[in-house]
């Protein structure tokens, strides 16, 4: 069985070389493991995890992770990038249902 720490090693590795999907499934794999996770250790986490879920437009999944970084007071007032992803995820989310909503409409009369 593979070491909890190193989904962690993995996740972080996979963030620096752009590798989205391998971040959210190895910080996924790293919190799932319920460790004790110091403060500044789980931001970071889910800085990263919610930049990944944005980066691969999984925009619901990026806001509720944006939203428990917040609850940990983090203010993301004072981050420029994290400030944007986090709105822009929220605009892009209610996109995104609208049209879905439109193609079900369209599906339904076609």
């Amino acid at each position: 069985m593979e070491s909890v720490f190193n989904y962690y090693v993995k996740a972080t590795t996979a963030f620096k070389l752009k590798n989205y999907n391998d971040v959210i499934e190895n910080y996924t794999k790293y919190l799932k493991s319920k460790l004790n996770i110091a403060k500044p250790t789980m931001m970071t986490i889910l800085m990263d995890q919610s930049g990944s879920f944005f980066s691969v437009r999984r925009y619901d999944e990026a806001i509720l992770g944006f939203d428990e970084l917040i609850e940990l007071g983090y203010n993301l007032q004072e981050n420029e990038t994290l400030f944007y992803i986090y709105h822009q995820a929220s605009i892009q989310s209610k996109i995104d249902k609208a049209l879905d909503g439109l193609r079900e409409i369209k599906l339904k009369y076609t």
